[in-house]
């Protein structure tokens, strides 16, 4: 246990000493709140413009939608900036320091995997906070203390999961160049996939079909369902049912897939054997790969 404390330790030391690692960590959810405040924010509103006429709570709404977006985004770049540890480790020759030693390569893959939920979790209640903030000052109003706890728990689990099918992805590259083009792909694409830019539903059935298999939309839509509650509540109030529409296309219901209603029980159990796979896939790469 004292062995996978100090290598946890070291990763997060290293990980919060470079600052442009973590910087960078950051950049795509600066890009996507900079992008929504100055162009996306007029038309997502015009998007639900069926909600009741007159409602003071549109903002609050879209907010709401798009900041629950912005905190699975950042649960993803932050985790995988955490992993570009294990890149550099491997590029550098310092990881031959850690398997000379007695501890064993589970530990090692072990350490980078925890630190990387560590920092993961504190950097995306950090963001949690300031997205809270946000809300509230652009005329929102707080989350109720049930639904700020289901947040924070929302949090842990989106952290753990994004992270264990990034780490399969990590364990694949072998230089810092092609941990760059990962993460130019995924800062590009994550946007898309959470639906932020875009609603999933104005892709069109195919790119929407082909979403529901890309574990991170259920994230997403796991998200926006606990953070955006009590935004619908206000907008729709008692005829919440006549805007199931309106909350399909904001991306904040169950979703079906070839018949099948996948509904968040679903979309939990998927994630979780989604994430179980991947980390045994991680292990199988990573115990057959050759230390340079």
């Amino acid at each position: 246990m004292s062995e996978i404390t100090s290598l946890v330790k070291r990763n997060i030391k290293v990980f919060l000493r470079d600052r442009s690692s973590v910087f960078f960590s950051f950049l795509s959810v600066i890009i996507l709140i900079g992008v929504y405040i100055l162009f996306l924010g007029n038309n997502m509103r015009t998007w639900i413009s069926v909600a009741p006429e007159g409602t003071a709570w549109i903002g609050y709404l879209v907010d709401s939608n798009i900041m629950a977006g912005v905190l699975v985004v950042n649960s993803i770049t932050i985790t995988l900036g955490m992993f570009g540890n294990m890149i550099e480790d491997n590029q550098t020759g310092r990881i031959k320091g850690l398997t000379v030693t007695p501890i064993n390569r589970f530990t090692i893959i072990l350490g980078y995997l925890i630190s990387a939920w560590i920092t993961g979790i504190v950097l995306t209640v950090f963001m949690f906070v300031l997205v809270e903030v946000y809300i509230v000052v652009n005329g929102g109003v707080l989350l109720t203390l049930p639904s700020m706890v289901a947040s924070l728990g929302l949090i842990v689990f989106n952290v753990i999961t994004t992270s264990s099918i990034m780490f399969l992805i990590v364990s694949l590259i072998k230089s810092s160049n092609g941990f760059s083009i990962l993460n130019t792909i995924v800062g590009t694409l994550i946007g898309f996939i959470c639906g932020i830019y875009i609603p999933i539903a104005a892709l069109g059935n195919f790119m929407g079909t082909v979403s529901k298999f890309i574990p991170f939309t259920y994230n997403a839509i796991l998200m926006r369902q606990v953070f955006m509650k009590e935004a619908m509540d206000l907008v729709f109030g008692d005829q919440l049912p006549m805007y199931a529409e309106s909350i399909r296309f904001m991306g904040a219901t169950n979703v079906e897939l070839f018949g099948w209603e996948i509904t968040p029980v679903w979309m939990v159990v998927i994630l979780v054997a989604t994430s179980a796979l991947f980390l045994y896939l991680t292990y199988e790469v990573m115990k057959r790969r050759k230390i340079k």
